[in-house]
């Protein structure tokens, strides 16, 4: 109850008591119920993803369906991304113009904009290390098409999703964060920095940047890989805040080290 009460405490948009108490029984009954994806394991959870939901003007179900919890981020499927373009954009084109099971082409337009085309190959996937798993194997058509999709959506509409992911995809950028700090604990290399530090992959550039931010001896080391990998002119503000965050600790960090050991880096 302790966290439900953290919850209702920073639910400060909902519009009255009878909203917010709605919203908290919707949960519940969803929850038990059964309708929920199994990993939505508590209440609190389910009414995280109903805010989400209701800030982009989705009824709960509809975002309980639709809406995930990856890693503790939040995440939109495909689908959702493709019509809440079509649904906050008026004049919005976003086009599925070819897919099958070795591509996906989707063309997405700004009212009064050029066409811009978006490409998701089964080679890109290979490449990527995702057809080993289940769903690519049974589904490759879906999977491609969720992914040239989610890109089309994030580059031409950012404002509407401000570099939110699909699970697809933050599961997929989780595990390879994991997997090259397991192969490299002390220092990320900068070939695997150019590797995931692209603008679809923000929450792995901040990541990486946590990784690196560890095995760091001086404040410009720490300044010279924030800018490389969140630019300023690129980067969203949250993803920079965090990693700013990150930063400072560290800095603070080898402040303490200088003074405790004299003549060291820090």
């Amino acid at each position: 109850m302790a966290n439900l009460a953290r919850v209702e405490n920073q639910s400060l948009t909902l519009n009255d008591v009878s909203e917010w108490q709605a919203l908290k029984e919707q949960a519940r009954i969803a929850l038990s119920s059964g309708y929920l994806p199994k990993s939505i394991r508590t209440p609190e959870q389910a009414i995280t993803i109903g805010l989400a939901g209701r800030e982009l003007g989705l009824p709960p179900l509809t975002a309980f369906r639709s809406i995930h919890l990856i890693d503790g981020k939040i995440t939109l499927s495909a689908d959702l991304m493709h019509a809440l373009v079509h649904k906050r954009v008026a004049g919005a084109v976003c086009n599925v113009v070819v897919t099958n099971n070795e591509k996906c082409v989707v063309e997405a337009q700004r009212p009064g904009g050029k066409v811009v085309a978006f490409e998701f190959t089964l080679d890109d996937a290979k490449a990527a290390g995702l057809t080993g798993k289940e769903n690519w194997r049974k589904y490759p058509a879906a999977m491609l098409r969720a992914r040239a999709i989610s890109a089309a959506c994030r580059a031409v509409f950012p404002e509407i999703f401000l570099g939110v992911y699909t699970p697809e995809e933050l599961e997929s950028a989780v595990e390879t964060t994991r997997e090259v700090e397991r192969a490299n604990p002390v220092r990320v290399e900068v070939a695997e920095v150019e590797e995931l530090s692209p603008p679809d992959n923000w929450e792995v550039a901040v990541e990486v940047f946590a990784a690196f931010a560890e095995a760091a001896t001086s404040e410009d080391e720490l300044k010279a890989k924030f800018s490389e990998l969140l630019p300023k002119d690129m980067a969203p503000k949250g993803a920079r805040s965090r990693a700013f965050k990150v930063y400072q600790s560290r800095v603070a960090q080898l402040a303490t080290a200088g003074e405790r050991e004299p003549g060291s880096d820090g």
